[in-house]
């Protein structure tokens, strides 16, 4: 057992703790119990060294691919929550013994998406003009274009964009220094898309171009600013066991503009009852879609999708122009610089918002051409529901725009359907717990409360056994998984003004800071009160969960904080350990 709150057990020991986890949830599992406990069983066996590398290999990838049968009669809601438990447990794991190329099989995965886009950009234009679609996708395509323009209205002045920074890396800075007081000093750097429009868009951040400016004698002493045109770069993060993810890092001018511009696309869908600051619209339709006759649809590398033709032919000419300035369009990986054939890809700061513009708009037109009421109807990024029977004119549209369905989170026919981080099976909430990390107390103490929130308490008391006395401090709900849940000794805390609370104890991480000297410093103050000025840095969000009962729905409400720009400018990702602190709450000790 580790006595440090953040240290990792190794590979061998974390496994064997969600080994037994796994087990016990296997013996659960209903109809999947015999597959699931034959190949832990197979694993389990060639980790004590019976069996070749090959076949203890073999075993961990049968294991990843196994998918529940939802539609086994003999699944209960509480079955299929211990099989998917089994899966989740390794399906994220970053620490399985074996030998998969993980960054191979993603940038396979965007070299097959920037295929499909340049078939879409070189065919689509074509077959829009030609009427070589059916007289219902035209429609649908038709109808979509009518929302976007409605939704989208006129373009934005520059002037009522409020840019900023954000919290991951640029071309001009790395991760461990991707904080504004870095960004700020650091070389300047754009796209060639934006590279025309570069100087006045810094004339109108006076203290960021006056920073960066020079004289030159010879030039009359008239300013002047060095703009370097770069490409984007791609990279991979985790994802899953088997794959990674493909995001791009972008110039720190782009992404700079870029998320003012992602910020005013999620005013505008706002307008028209997309709310991109909350998930409990898909999540309760989720929930419900067993008695509303409702599918939830996924799509496979749906920001890798968006070809260029399809910006361009459903969204405005004046909007494509605008989007267009402000982003990259090529990319480097190993040394090699290419061209996209998608518009934009994740890390660009729009892209999120504009693919939930795009989906929403031809999901909406769809249920229209189909004579279906839009109420049912949400979209939340590449998460879609609607009525089932609106998949087949949704997938046939979506063909035809470069856009593939993912089969198999997709879910157009009961019992089971998920959205936007939930898992419902016949109207009963099933999502597992996904174990990413190797193993630590940290994560020991997420998955002990996760258990304690659902009443598992035999799983809760199986974690507790794994972590170490010394780390065991309890503490109420709602104040996040510094501490365990459970009966816990609070100590009384009186006050002057006559209330009278309680104290607890938990543990947080300590954020990661960089204080090296900085050239961005002298305008640091200048950045900070301009951030100030746009409203709260901390966004505070409700996620709703929903339990049907027979007397109704009982609604759960879970705070989170999204975090945009932190307060201090010298933070950056990571951490430099964790501390223990007290929380004063006027909740009562049980």
């Amino acid at each position: 057992m580790k006595t440090n709150w953040l240290a990792k057990y190794d590979r061998e020991h974390s496994l064997r703790i969600l080994g037994e986890l796994a087990h016990m949830h296997a013996l659960e599992a209903g109809p999947a119990k015999g597959p699931l406990m034959c190949l832990l069983q197979s694993i389990k066996r060639e980790a004590g060294g019976l069996g070749t590398p090959n076949d203890r290999e073999s075993s961990w990838l049968a294991l990843l691919k196994y998918e529940v049968d939802y539609k086994d009669v003999r699944h209960t809601p509480e079955s299929v929550y211990h099989a998917q438990q089994v899966l989740a447990l390794f399906k994220k794991y970053e620490g399985l013994p074996i030998t998969v190329d993980r960054e191979a099989v993603a940038f396979q995965k965007f070299s097959d998406s920037e295929a499909r886009c340049k078939a879409i950009n070189e065919n689509l234009p074509r077959k829009l003009r030609s009427f070589e679609m059916s007289s219902s996708v035209y429609s649908v395509i038709h109808g979509a274009m009518r929302k976007i323009a409605e939704a989208l209205g006129d373009v934005p002045n520059l002037d009522a964009l409020k840019p900023h920074f954000g919290p991951g890396a640029t071309t001009a800075t790395k991760a461990i220094t991707a904080s504004p007081r870095f960004k700020l000093g650091a070389r300047l750097e754009c796209s060639c898309e934006l590279y025309p429009i570069a100087v006045p868009l810094l004339l109108s951040t006076e203290a960021w171009f006056t920073d960066q400016c020079y004289y030159l004698r010879t030039e009359g002493y008239r300013p002047k600013v060095d703009i370097h045109v770069v490409p984007g770069k791609l990279m991979f993060v985790p994802k899953t066991a088997l794959t990674d993810r493909s995001i791009m890092v972008e110039p720190p001018l782009n992404s700079f503009w870029q998320l003012a511009i992602g910020d005013e696309l999620k005013n505008r869908l706002l307008r028209v009852g997309v709310n991109l600051r909350d998930q409990s619209r898909n999540q309760l339709l989720a929930s419900l879609a067993i008695y509303r006759g409702l599918a939830t649809v996924d799509l496979s590398a749906a920001s890798d999708s968006i070809a260029r033709a399809v910006v361009k032919e459903l969204l405005p000419m004046d909007w494509y122009d605008f989007l267009s300035r402000f982003r990259t369009g090529n990319v480097s990986y190993k040394g090699t610089i290419f061209a996209l054939e998608k518009f934009s890809s994740m890390g660009n700061g729009f892209t999120f918002e504009l693919e939930t513009l795009i989906f929403w708009s031809i999901a909406h037109a769809v249920a229209d051409y189909l004579g279906y009421h839009t109420t049912d109807v949400t979209v939340y990024g590449d998460d879609i529901i609607l009525p089932a029977d609106c998949v087949g004119l949704l997938k046939e549209v979506f063909t035809e725009l470069g856009f593939v369905l993912n089969d198999n989170k997709s879910f157009i026919d009961p019992p089971f359907f998920e959205s936007c981080g939930t898992d419902w099976y016949m109207g009963f909430d099933v999502r597992p717990y996904y174990q990413k990390q190797v193993v630590s107390a940290e994560t020991l103490f997420t998955l002990h409360n996760f258990y304690k929130r659902r009443f598992y308490d035999r799983f809760a008391k199986k974690v507790l056994s794994f972590i170490h006395p010394s780390l065991r401090i309890y503490g109420p709900d709602g104040y996040g998984d510094g501490h365990l849940l459970g009966r816990w000794v609070a100590k009384p805390c009186g006050r002057l003004d006559g209330w009278c609370g309680y104290t607890f104890d938990t543990f947080s991480r300590k954020s990661a800071r960089n204080t090296e000297i900085s050239p961005g410093d002298r305008i640091l103050p200048t950045y900070a009160i301009y951030r100030a000025s746009q409203g709260p840095v901390f966004e505070l969000t409700d996620t709703y969960r929903v339990n049907p009962r027979d007397d109704g729905y009982q609604v759960s409400t879970i705070i989170e904080f999204d975090i945009g720009i932190p307060v201090d400018h010298d933070v950056v990702r990571g951490d430099r350990g964790y501390k223990r602190t007290s929380i004063y709450t006027l909740a009562r000790p049980f």
